[in-house]
């Protein structure tokens, strides 16, 4: 399994993480009435004591969530309430056990704001990735009306895919909606103009951003 103590002993093991919905979960225990909180304790509980859960482990899982597990959370809320609402409860409960934010969508504030509280040494947020890369085309889901870039008309190049050759488009920005599917707090001001999510993401990051002239 993926815990399994196989291989070179000085090799690099890989962090292993869950991402977990920003939800209450009143049969948690102590935690549940947190969002998220109940559910990460249910968990870390069972790696620590597998056969409470009817699991019979072939390796020290404790030993390995300590060392590699690492909590993820799905959430758009605000930085100010996610430190309110999440983090400063997660501080006292999971001091031995990072928390990234797993596909927050990209509202210039809050995000700037998340990568700042993720430097802070007094915190166990270890970053955020943004959602998502490039929009999809007809999955009629959140995917295929949110993404830093989408798809363009003119052929690039070519790609073989299981033995099948496709086409490669250019990427054309895509800017933050004003009407798009962002559950957006409303104490945050949306942006002045349509702005780039790619530029949003690259300023929060303190990126360079993306050279235009290699899209479309």
């Amino acid at each position: 399994g993926a815990f399994d103590a196989g291989g070179p002993a000085e090799a690099p093991r890989p962090n292993f993480t869950a991402v977990f919905p920003f939800a209450r979960c009143f049969s948690c225990g102590d935690l549940g009435s947190w969002p998220a909180l109940g559910l990460m304790a249910n968990v870390r509980s069972a790696m620590q004591d597998p056969a409470s859960v009817g699991y019979e482990a072939k390796n020290d899982l404790w030993a390995a969530c300590k060392a590699r597990f690492v909590n993820g959370l799905s959430t758009d809320i605000s930085a100010s309430d996610l430190h309110s609402a999440f983090l400063h409860k997660y501080n006292g409960h999971f001091q031995d056990t990072p928390v990234f934010i797993d596909k927050y969508q990209a509202h210039p504030d809050s995000l700037q704001q998340i990568v700042e509280l993720s430097h802070d040494r007094s915190t166990l947020l270890a970053g955020v990735s943004s959602f998502e890369f490039q929009r999809r085309r007809g999955s009629g889901q959140l995917e295929s009306t949110v993404g830093l870039f989408g798809l363009g008309s003119d052929v690039v190049g070519h790609v073989a895919v299981q033995g099948h050759m496709h086409q490669v488009y250019c990427l054309t920005t895509e800017a933050f909606p004003r009407n798009g599917p962002l559950v957006i707090p409303r104490r945050l001001a949306w942006p002045a103009a349509r702005t780039s999510l790619a530029q949003i993401v690259a300023e929060a990051f303190r990126g360079q951003g993306i050279d235009h002239t290699a899209l479309c």
